[in-house]
């Protein structure tokens, strides 16, 4: 019997997909995310590179490395970032 009266609403309603089924576009990535992502793939691209030199091509792939410290410090200015606003957003609340 509940077959009847659910294929009789589906032929005259229709069927509504659930909203987790429904492809949700991808967030946009801020300015530091990108960077972020841009460094990391340069240093796996560094590694690989390294891996496959010779000892006097490695000299000066190490040279190179430097931007590692950029990438810890990118993370951290977003951390600062996210935990100043979260207590931004927790002062006006208690002003």
């Amino acid at each position: 019997m509940g077959d009847i009266i659910y294929h009789y609403g589906e032929e005259r309603f229709g069927v509504n997909t659930r909203r987790s089924e429904i492809a949700k576009p991808a967030p946009i990535k801020s300015r530091r995310q990108q960077e972020i992502e841009r460094l990391v793939r340069e240093r796996r691209q560094l590694r690989k590179q390294w891996k496959k030199a010779s000892e006097a091509e490695r000299e000066g792939l190490m040279l190179s490395r430097g931007h590692q410290v950029s990438v810890g410090n990118l993370k951290k200015s977003r951390e600062l970032a996210e935990t100043s606003q979260k207590e931004g957003t927790h002062e006006s609340t208690v002003l």
